[in-house]
């Protein structure tokens, strides 16, 4: 692989490139949508979980307001695809170098629930692993959600059952039920902030160069931990609670059919 070496005003070219478009992407799903849709949960009166909603089963007119926002911004996003996909493509990760943390730990499937799920960090992926975990009567006790996850529901071995091609994996794998949440991407940036630079700076080793200069200051300010991704902003492509929604779930080959707004 070749690699080039990015200068200061070409590396802050590329990370507010790759921001700016996964916020536009945001945007366009979000706020083409009907102004006056408010989506609220589809919730089951006992424990107040998400549900598996059977859409076919329920009449148009009597539709939750988050099945029909899901339903638009699956729209969009095929219109989006159709008119931008190579731009997309380009900012897509090095599935061979990247291939192990995608399948067990973004990648997610559940055949019990025909599910394909993009777990994108800092959108409620722990939550959802769990639940799913949950609903397969898995118990995890003693271990991280996401480790067990990596075991139980990780996409490894459908994928190597199939036997594909990364890109023909997403292209022809069509569980019944495939979906992922989008986030504001200026808010997911600020929650990776608070939940791995803010209070535990080491972090930063991950994510830039010239880390070492805050390594006695106390608490990293979120300008700092911008600079510092300023320093070299293609590691946004191997880190994925930077990486941009739309290509760590590479929305214009997987065929998502189910697209909810997380928080923020």
């Amino acid at each position: 692989m070749n690699c080039r070496v990015l200068t200061t005003p070409s590396r802050t070219k590329v990370f507010f490139l790759l921001l700016m478009q996964a916020f536009l992407l945001y945007l366009f799903i979000q706020y083409s949508l009907n102004p006056e849709l408010t989506e609220t949960s589809v919730e089951d009166g006992s424990d107040h979980r998400p549900l598996m909603v059977d859409k076919s089963t329920i009449p148009p007119t009597a539709k939750p307001l988050a099945i029909l926002a899901s339903e638009r911004r699956v729209r969009f996003i095929k219109e989006y695809c159709s008119k931008s996909k190579e731009e997309v493509i380009r900012t897509y990760p090095y599935f061979l170098d990247y291939l192990q943390t995608l399948l067990n730990w973004i990648w997610m499937v559940s055949p019990k629930h025909h599910l394909f799920y993009c777990a994108t960090p800092k959108s409620g992926s722990t939550t959802w692993k769990s639940y799913i975990m949950e609903d397969l009567k898995i118990n995890w006790t003693g271990l991280d959600t996401h480790d067990a996850a990596t075991s139980y529901i990780g996409s490894l071995e459908v994928y190597n059952e199939i036997n594909l091609t990364t890109v023909e994996f997403l292209e022809t794998y069509r569980p019944e039920n495939r979906f992922l949440f989008v986030r504001n991407p200026w808010a997911r940036l600020a929650s990776a902030y608070d939940d791995k630079i803010k209070d535990k700076k080491w972090k930063l080793k991950n994510l830039c160069i010239g880390w070492e200069i805050y390594q006695n200051v106390k608490k990293v300010t979120f300008e700092q931990f911008i600079d510092c991704i300023l320093e070299r902003p293609e590691r946004l492509l191997y880190q994925p609670h930077t990486h941009p929604v739309s290509s760590l779930c590479a929305v214009c080959h997987m065929d998502y059919n189910v697209i909810f707004r997380g928080a923020g």
